[in-house]
């Protein structure tokens, strides 16, 4: 069964969204200043999920990046937000793919959401990402690689916190980021991205390790990992 959609709660932080404001700057900091602060959506813009049926929009509920997101799906696109990462064509078949996990991240519940879009049957013509283009053609693949991308992730940040148990934030980070560049072939293309994204994509990433160390931590509170309960 799926998950019940949040529209109630998106529509609060739609209309007054200082709350939603004041969280993106403790994750962002700099980032989320040089944006700067969302305007209130007007009340008579929104509409509840049940009316997008009417608009033929399907509403699938995707939590992962964050507990209320959505995606939709009109036509032959999916419209995916990030519950499959940050997307990038660099041409010549080359795609950048990024997980978009900041805290807090639940691996099981972002691995849900990804595989409720690859059950979509027929699968999209077209997925459009929210960050930072239009994949069209070979789409599910690429929601294949999105949930394979996770589950590498996680486990490159399991190893390398075992590797350096006491080791600060900063340098775990900076560890597992130098190791996916070399063994993720997707996310290794980083540096071919434009200057300006570049920058962007450096504090999303470490944004997202930090949601992933927060979870493998909570895993080793809990006496959990890889192979279930120890």
């Amino acid at each position: 069964a799926l998950p019940k959609t949040s529209s109630g709660k998106v529509r609060k932080h739609l209309l007054a969204p200082e709350r939603l404001w004041e969280g993106s700057r403790q994750v962002l900091g700099a980032v989320a200043e040089a944006y700067g602060p969302p305007r209130p959506v007007p009340a008579g813009a929104l509409i509840d999920d049940h009316q997008l049926a009417d608009h033929g929009v399907a509403v699938i509920p995707t939590p992962g990046h964050a507990a209320h997101h959505q995606s939709y799906v009109h036509g032959d696109t999916l419209f995916v937000g990030e519950a499959a990462g940050t997307y990038l064509d660099l041409g010549d078949g080359r795609w950048y793919l990024r997980p978009a996990t900041p805290p807090r991240f639940f691996l099981e519940t972002a691995l849900a959401s990804v595989q409720r879009l690859q059950a979509l049957d027929p699968a999209p013509a077209r997925v459009a990402f929210a960050h930072h283009g239009l994949a069209v053609g070979r789409t599910a693949e690429l929601l294949a690689l999105a949930g394979e991308q996770l589950v590498r992730w996680v486990q490159t940040v399991r190893e390398v916190r075992q590797e350096a148990p006491a080791a600060d934030l900063d340098t775990l980070v900076a560890t597992i980021t130098d190791r996916l560049a070399t063994d993720d072939p997707h996310f290794g293309l980083v540096g071919a991205l434009p200057p300006d994204i570049l920058v962007r994509e450096r504090s999303f990433t470490r944004q997202s390790l930090r949601g992933m160390l927060q979870y493998v931590e909570s895993e080793a509170a809990a006496g959990t990992g890889a192979d279930g309960p120890r």
